[in-house]
């Protein structure tokens, strides 16, 4: 099977980028007597917060600087959590695996996913591409402390999630694809990142997505399972990045569809009252 290796937003997408700062900026110009001075001088005064906020961001939503950090999309509840599931570990021996398995609950998105995996397509190679792209993505060690204050973490926790100082360690390990039409079968961080670290097998992060066949008898449908599993402590923050990788696909997916740029459902998302928004979702992406 061939590696992933090119997002397809940027095969595809045909939007040209631009800081999205600026965009927004230019917007909020235009709109700032329908929303008052002070949203423009949010972006427009130097060293807005607003602006240094999006400074890294392209246009069409992409970072500038490529892969997104481990901590993004995480929320303050997965620390807070952790000292409670350390605990947990520690009363088991240190062993307590999980599953995190994603729940699309809307049928249409299912029915997409499903069918994407057993036909290939645009978006089975969206999803691949954001799951491959979750073992890219790093532990900045300095943010995760900073949301970790006065937890009272022990060192042994942060390098297990983090990595050790200078050796940052990614949100995934290892990915599985089954599906006739998968570009990835198996990928790990580089081995040398993996011998240097000398990662247990049973401290690893696997994501996996799985085909479930249609069942007439039964009368359920085709579906695509994509699961997280690992130690406790580090799949508790790839649930929401897991999430994200997948629902971004899903809307990025629409939005080609549509005939829609995500520049343009950006800006009926900042400004829902002021902008015409996209049209409703189609019944399906075909």
């Amino acid at each position: 099977m061939a590696t992933v290796n090119q997002s397809p937003m940027q095969q595809t997408n045909g939007e040209t980028a631009a800081p999205l700062a600026d965009a927004v900026r230019t917007e909020l110009l235009g709109l700032s007597s329908e929303l008052g001075s002070d949203a423009a001088l949010c972006f427009v005064a130097p060293g807005a917060a607003g602006a240094l906020a999006l400074a890294g961001f392209e246009l069409d939503g992409e970072l500038s600087s490529g892969n997104l950090p481990a901590c993004a999309f995480n929320d303050l509840y997965k620390w807070s959590m952790l000292p409670v599931i350390r605990s947990i570990e520690r009363d088991h021996a240190d062993d307590v695996r999980v599953v995190f398995a994603l729940n699309i609950r809307s049928q249409p998105e299912r029915d997409a996913l499903a069918r994407a995996a057993a036909e290939g397509g645009t978006l089975h190679a969206r999803v691949n591409w954001a799951l491959s792209a979750l073992s890219r993505r790093l532990f900045d060690r300095s943010v995760f402390m900073g949301a970790a204050e006065g937890l009272g973490l022990d060192a042994q926790t942060v390098d297990s999630i983090c990595g050790p100082a200078g050796a940052p360690r990614a949100l995934l390990d290892v990915l599985e694809l089954d599906a006739p039409t998968a570009q990835v079968r198996r990928t790990r961080n580089s081995p040398q990142q993996q011998a240097e670290r000398a990662v247990p097998t049973k401290d690893l992060v696997t994501v996996r997505t799985r085909l479930e066949a249609a069942d007439a008898v039964a009368g359920t449908s085709a579906r695509l399972h994509v699961e997280a599993e690992g130690p406790w402590h580090r799949v508790t923050f790839m649930e929401t990045p897991l999430m994200q990788a997948v629902h971004e696909s899903l809307l990025r997916e629409r939005l080609q569809h549509e005939g829609t740029t995500y520049a343009r459902w950006g800006k009926a998302a900042r400004f829902p009252t002021t902008f015409t928004p996209s049209p409703p979702p189609p019944s399906n992406f075909d």
